[in-house]
């Protein structure tokens, strides 16, 4: 997707970290509050029920960088 230096709401997509088959993870910085986080774009094709697997995995990592 080549995404780095897009701004995504409040986030600045730095850099790629790595992608998988449901899309890539991001570096992103938080320019108001000068704090990193991980961000994935989850790729356009992906089904529902896949999008679904990827949220309930975030949600059980319970890591305070995510981003939904």
């Amino acid at each position: 997707m080549a995404l780095e230096g897009q701004q995504l709401v409040r986030y600045r997509l730095v850099r790629l970290l790595g992608s998988g088959g449901m899309g890539e993870v991001y570096l992103a910085e938080d320019a108001r509050i000068q704090q990193q986080a991980a961000i994935k774009v989850i790729r356009s094709e992906m089904t529902p029920s896949g999008y679904q697997s990827a949220v309930a995995a975030v949600l059980s990592a319970h890591w305070q960088g995510w981003v939904l």
